[in-house]
């Protein structure tokens, strides 16, 4: 700031410009006392505002034009008036930053908590016609409390207030949570029993799944420039394989393989080879769904695994369903595969980037117990 001023003094002196007393007729400090005040709070301020409000006022006595202060300061005519009477009327301490409340809140607290529970009972409903939009936040706003907000305001209202736009995930029609609930509460008694029969041996939990991906292109989100028109070329073949995982929610364990397709006969692979890898003082309790591939039926079950089929159309209860979705949006999105070795390559790789970390993260479950 002292060089700013430095350069404006010499500026003036140059031009042999007069100091001007108009805007200081009341005052009766001479015009070079005040240049001199006015200099020593631009040397010592570290607020950058008052130190330029303070340069505006050196200007104006040296009698620059106001097409100079304007083009060098950024003042409008009108700001630069306020600052003169301040300082005509208060002095220095007229610099400094005026008060401020902040913005006024347009809604008070008990419409505000009335626009949450609108939107959280909204996010509650199963018809699409009772999900709100901001726009029948917008238009409740105006209708029931009489105050306009725009687009953006409306959007920054519902951040500020904890509501975000979430993509909701879809249940079956024919999900049952009495059943959800009836399967948890006779779960330690299905355990008992297994412990029951297969005394002295440490017992493991596992959830079993199977998850379809190939040359239906997988998307997710990007980053990307605000505007940009980001594209990629969609693959739409029929060429697929199937990921068969087993989850341990508790210790990350994993074991999975990479098979053709969703049957019985590639469930007995699966089983089989899973069972070799089973420690002799270890019984694993399998948690699954009741899919036709699964059915003891066609099934040979070894004697080390004990099934618990998880109730129908309850994806909810089998946390590996949150290990697919975040295996192909971080390793298999945005492929494109010209034939099935591809295909089972890429898979392979994917299931072997999943660290033991990552399904204790992801696949987090909290009804099951800790033996």
């Amino acid at each position: 700031m002292g060089f700013a001023i430095s350069i404006i003094l010499k500026y003036a002196a140059h031009e042999k410009i007069q100091p001007y007393s108009g805007v200081i007729r009341s005052m009766d400090a001479t015009i070079d006392q005040k240049i001199e005040e006015l200099q020593g709070l631009c040397r010592k301020s570290l607020n950058g505002m008052l130190a330029t409000r303070a340069i505006l006022l050196i200007m104006e006595m040296l009698n620059l034009s106001d097409e100079i202060i304007n083009k060098i300061l950024g003042f409008c005519d009108r700001t630069k008036q306020e600052w003169i009477n301040r300082y005509i009327e208060q002095g220095i301490d007229g610099l400094n930053d005026l008060p401020r409340s902040g913005r006024p809140n347009f809604l008070s607290e008990e419409q505000k908590l009335d626009i949450k529970n609108t939107v959280s009972e909204s996010s509650k409903k199963e018809s699409i016609e009772k999900i709100i939009t901001a726009e029948q936040i917008e238009e409740k706003i105006k209708s029931e409390f009489n105050i306009e907000y725009s687009k953006s305001g409306i959007y920054n209202l519902l951040n500020r207030l904890g509501l975000s736009k979430i993509l909701p995930r879809p249940i079956h029609e024919k999900n049952d949570p009495e059943k959800m609930a009836k399967w948890l509460e006779e779960l330690p008694e299905k355990i008992r029993e297994i412990k029951e029969n297969n005394n002295g041996k440490i017992f493991e939990f596992f959830f079993q799944d199977e998850s379809r991906y190939g040359q239906k292109t997988i998307y997710t989100g990007i980053w990307a420039i605000k505007g940009s028109n980001v594209e990629f070329e969609n693959q739409n073949g029929f060429l697929n394989s199937w990921i068969y995982g087993l989850v341990n929610p508790n210790s990350g364990e994993h074991f999975g393989l990479i098979l053709p397709s969703l049957n019985g006969e590639n469930m007995q692979i699966f089983l089989d080879e899973f069972s070799k890898t089973i420690p002799e003082n270890k019984h694993i309790i399998m948690i699954l769904d009741g899919s036709g591939a699964h059915s003891k039926g066609v099934l040979n079950i070894p004697e080390n695994i004990s099934f618990i089929y998880l109730p129908p159309y309850s994806p909810k209860l089998n946390p590996i369903e949150r290990l697919w979705k975040w295996i192909k949006s971080h390793y298999l999105s945005f492929k494109k595969y010209k034939n099935i070795d591809e295909i089972i390559t890429e898979g392979v790789a994917a299931w072997q980037k999943t660290t033991n970390e990552i399904v204790k993260s992801v696949c987090n479950c909290d009804y099951l117990p800790k033996f």
